[in-house]
């Protein structure tokens, strides 16, 4: 429920690192709620470290953006609501709107996102998207815990006994999230 391990994040030095690489406290290009972009601490991995093959979708847009990332995954359309990955049309980027010229299956490995202490959306691959498939809101108000522990003890959140706990809870996060959709 995410991006593949080579899509890539701009570091505020203005290099780019695939997301696999990423690490807590690296400063990432992101976005926020106003649609402002700036670069915001990465606090929280959400997947560790993996390898597995996963199918994704590969969107492009009309300038050649390619962002491969989950079906369901949630991406900012043109007109500022989020959009499934595999319904995309119009998509905002960090060179404005660009409408989407292609959306087909492919495989590739990993499953990364970040999440950022300052904002609320990521840009990945040059397109603004949410770092969560569903519940956008939920998910980012859950996250608003981990930015002030982060901001009151960054080492805290590098910790293995918490990353561990924390990936426990969002899977079980998504579990629920997944059977609540389900039973609609």
């Amino acid at each position: 429920v995410c991006f593949s391990g080579d899509s890539t994040v701009e570091l505020a030095s203005g290099i780019t690192k695939p997301m696999a690489e990423l690490q807590v406290g690296d400063s990432i290009l992101s976005v926020n709620s106003a649609g402002k972009f700036s670069y915001s601490d990465v606090i929280f991995l959400p997947h560790g470290a993996n390898s597995k093959v996963v199918d994704f979708v590969g969107v492009t847009t009309e300038s050649g953006k390619l962002v491969k990332t989950t079906p369901s995954h949630l991406l900012k359309a043109c007109d500022g609501s989020l959009v499934q990955a595999k319904y995309a049309s119009c998509l905002r980027t960090i060179h404005g709107n660009e409408v989407v010229t292609a959306v087909e299956a492919l495989t590739s490995e990993g499953i990364y996102s970040a999440v950022t202490l300052k904002n609320e959306f990521l840009v990945v691959d040059g397109v603004v998207a949410s770092p969560f498939a569903m519940a956008h809101s939920l998910v980012n108000a859950y996250y608003n815990i981990h930015r002030a522990v982060y901001t009151a003890f960054p080492s805290l959140t590098k910790m293995p006994a918490i990353l561990s706990a924390n990936s426990l809870l969002a899977a079980s996060a998504v579990a629920a999230m997944n059977a609540v959709s389900v039973s609609e």
